[in-house]
């Protein structure tokens, strides 16, 4: 091994730190002066006097920063000892929307099938379909949405009240996504390693995003069959999230690791648009990177899972993942744009430090797969929703039991003193 090729990984080490301390003061620079316009709010409030006067459900000198209230650790998509005989199942986070026909909030969530746990997404992976008449409550399971193989589902609405999924979906392969069956209590056996099960499966080459729709008012169905919406792209977890507009028209972001120049290796955020949200030709994809990429900051370490939204006054704002090697796992950023099309980084937005309702504190294990859940009227945020890890595997299982746990939101606003 030569003495440059022994030095890289310090190297690249060391440019990524600086390009996080480049990011991170960009940011501070931007917080520590007085605001001017709401853009300077992170458009999660308004400025006043030159301070940010922040919605109810951000907080932060520039309304950049989630407002949690104290969590039930019951609330979500929890299977855990549910039914009887009691049944475990692991899930990774849900998103989902309230129904004015059924008068509840559904949640679509990845589960693991045969009581697996999150060790087998690439071969266990289904959507499922849970309903609850409190947003902030505990999810019942109703059915399986999208059976194995599909993974991460996230739905939005469209411009008639339509529910529409994006996925990653392989329901045709069988032979290359052999289930695991040897799990306990929502975790998975080694079994499934030992037998190859869970290594086989070609995840960045063989994952493709489809998308399936039901008419509004019919959460529970039926669903069209899905279809194949990004072309070409490499086939992959995309994670795509996308809004839908008024006149039909999509916005959206999907990753990749591979394409951006100068982010190879990074988990990296991509434009995808379509000019009609129901024609799986209309959509296009870039390979530049949306978040980091014309706005001269440098790609401080990959972020992925983007879940986005349009606020009140019609902005678009976007949570994600952040995989930064120096914040913990579980935190996550936040972005805003005017148009969906040019992107402003605003930082992190949560941590996995979460205070619950008999005033303890607890680690949420992972900050992947943020979704908010809305009010009503879909679009006043009442809270987020992430995995959480328990830290159990059964007796000689892996300790890979998940739940999909619920975090409020403030949803009263704190006056602002303006001085």
């Amino acid at each position: 091994i030569s003495q440059s090729m022994a030095l890289q990984p310090l190297c690249l080490a060391r440019l990524n730190l600086l390009a996080l301390l480049v990011s991170v003061l960009q940011v501070l620079r931007r917080q520590a002066e007085p605001c001017t316009s709401d853009l300077d709010c992170s458009l999660n409030g308004h400025c006043v006097a030159g301070a940010c006067d922040c919605d109810a459900a951000w907080d932060g000198e520039r309304c950049s920063k989630l407002a949690f209230l104290p969590a039930d650790l019951r609330s979500g998509y929890n299977q855990l000892n549910v039914g009887n005989p009691p049944v475990n199942r692991s899930s990774w986070g849900g998103g989902g929307w309230y129904d004015e026909a059924d008068k509840v909030w559904y949640m679509w969530a990845t589960e693991l099938s045969n009581s697996c746990g999150m060790a087998t997404w690439t071969t266990n992976s289904q959507t499922v379909r849970a309903s609850s008449t409190d947003p902030l409550g505990t999810y019942v399971r109703e059915a399986v949405q999208f059976p194995v193989w599909s993974h991460e589902s996230i739905v939005t609405r469209g411009p008639a009240g339509e529910y529409v999924a994006y996925m990653s979906y392989r329901v045709s392969d069988p032979p290359l996504r052999k289930q695991c069956t040897d799990c306990v209590g929502g975790t998975t056996s080694p079994i499934c390693h030992t037998r190859g099960e869970l290594e086989h499966v070609e995840i960045s080459s063989r994952d493709q995003t489809y998308m399936s729709w039901a008419p509004a008012g019919g959460a529970r169905g039926p669903w069209s069959e899905p279809v194949l919406v990004l072309q070409e792209v490499p086939q992959m977890d995309t994670n795509m999230a996308a809004v839908i507009t008024a006149n039909g028209t999509l916005i959206g972001m999907w990753r990749d690791h591979e394409l951006s120049p100068g982010v190879k290796g990074k988990s990296t955020i991509h434009l995808v648009t379509a000019s009609d949200w129901k024609d799986n030709t209309t959509y296009r994809w870039t390979v530049t990177d949306l978040l980091f990429g014309d706005q001269h900051l440098p790609n401080p370490g990959g972020v992925e899972d983007p879940f986005m939204w349009t606020d009140a006054r019609g902005n678009f704002h976007a949570l994600f993942h952040k995989l930064y090697p120096s914040h913990p796992y579980s935190s996550g950023g936040h972005a805003f744009s005017t148009d969906g099309l040019n992107w402003v980084w605003t930082g992190q937005a949560y941590d996995g430090n979460v205070t619950l309702t008999d005033g303890s504190v607890v680690e949420v294990a992972c900050g992947d797969r943020p979704h908010l859940l809305f009010d009503r009227d879909g679009r006043t945020p009442v809270a987020l929703t992430n995995p959480r890890g328990t830290g159990w595997g059964a007796p000689g299982m892996d300790v890979d039991q998940t739940v999909t746990f619920l975090r409020p939101l403030r949803t009263q606003q704190v006056a602002t003193a303006i001085v």
